[in-house]
């Protein structure tokens, strides 16, 4: 899969699997970010897929390149332009021969322009055309260089045709303390994993992957106490944005929230939306895992209040049962993989035979 990152100053990372384009409520389409971007180098160095935050190292060639895709703007009128951010990096700490970047234009696209950095040299289909765009550098030094790609939505694409219409979530900053040192392994770890592991899996199938949309929320922590005004800043902020470009697109969502405890007991807050509980529980029973899900005595402030508030139901898949949250001891003896894959399990059932259906 390959990703976008939406970004501010207290904003989201958005992963879109194979996702097609358009918004289903107006004539707006969702910059389509979803198309692999590939970073190789001829010395056998690397080979990137795409994917933010992934960097492949060879230590024999002593290269370690990165890529990232952003686009802008994130919904587009279709006849509009879209403009891609390639950002390829060599984090060193030797200089990478002989490498290639190919990028393809997306479907109900057409090229339009493209910025090269210093150093590449680029082949592109002509004006209006489509197909894939292939760079070189033969001397690629340790830096950031940033590609700007232009493309243009045909102006006939029909909103609505596959756009991907629940959200997987998960919040990956953890907690500032200024008396102990916090990993957070479950708390932020756990689940921002599952989520990389279920974008995988779901690569696999790209009829359910188009459906879905995964979401890295940074700020989930307060920085003093869940208020108004302090906590859910990532999750707040992609809200606001929903609301105002189409939250009628996604018809729910799952939270995963510190999943990975060894003794894993998965508690669903007492206002889970009714509907996505039964359905959950009864993928877990049809997987002979029941008995890792059960109800929180209480309602939870977690990243998918602000989604429920703008009619987004999602549901928090959270252990809150674990007696290390937000103590030095949040560290990684204290998870299990089969934990990790309990759940993931159960989400992907639930997906399969509930959520999308």
């Amino acid at each position: 899969f390959a990703a976008c990152l939406f970004s501010s100053a207290t904003s989201a990372l958005v992963i879109q699997v194979f996702s097609d384009t358009f918004n289903t409520s107006s004539l707006t389409a969702s910059a389509p970010t979803t198309y692999p971007t590939t970073v190789t180098a001829g010395d056998g160095a690397a080979s990137i897929n795409g994917s933010s935050f992934l960097e492949i190292t060879n230590d024999s060639s002593a290269t370690d390149l990165s890529v990232i895709k952003s686009a802008s703007p994130v919904v587009v009128v279709p006849g509009n332009n879209i403009t891609y951010t390639i950002g390829v990096t060599n984090n060193g700490p030797a200089s990478a021969t002989n490498a290639v970047m190919d990028d393809s234009i997306p479907p109900n696209t057409t090229f339009q322009s493209m910025s090269v950095p210093a150093g590449w040299t680029c082949i592109t289909p002509a004006v209006n055309g489509t197909g894939s765009v292939h760079c070189t550098n033969g001397n690629l030094t340790v830096q950031l260089q940033n590609f700007s790609l232009v493309v243009k939505v045909n102006s006939g694409t029909a909103p609505g045709s596959t756009a991907p219409s629940f959200l997987l979530c998960s919040h990956y900053d953890t907690k500032t303390f200024q008396t102990i040192r916090f990993v957070g392994a479950n708390d932020g770890g756990s689940s921002t994993g599952l989520l990389l592991e279920l974008a995988r899996v779901l690569g696999r199938d790209p009829n359910l992957a188009a459906k879905i949309e995964l979401v890295f929320f940074d700020g989930e922590e307060a920085y003093e106490t869940f208020s108004q005004t302090d906590g859910l800043y990532g999750s707040r902020y992609f809200a606001r944005q929903l609301e105002a470009n189409g939250a009628k697109q996604f018809r729910a969502g799952i939270l995963f929230d510190m999943v990975g405890d060894r003794s894993l007991n998965i508690t669903l807050p007492a206002d889970s939306p009714v509907e996505m509980a039964r359905d959950i529980f009864a993928s877990a029973e049809a997987l002979k895992l029941r008995s890792y899900f059960s109800y929180f005595d209480r309602e939870m402030t977690d990243d998918h209040t602000p989604l429920n508030a703008i009619g987004i139901p999602t549901i928090d898949v959270i252990d809150f049962d674990f007696p290390w949250w937000h103590t030095a001891d949040d560290t990684i003896d204290k998870l299990s993989a089969q934990s990790l894959q309990i759940v993931g399990s159960v989400a992907f059932y639930y997906l399969s035979e509930f959520g999308l259906k």
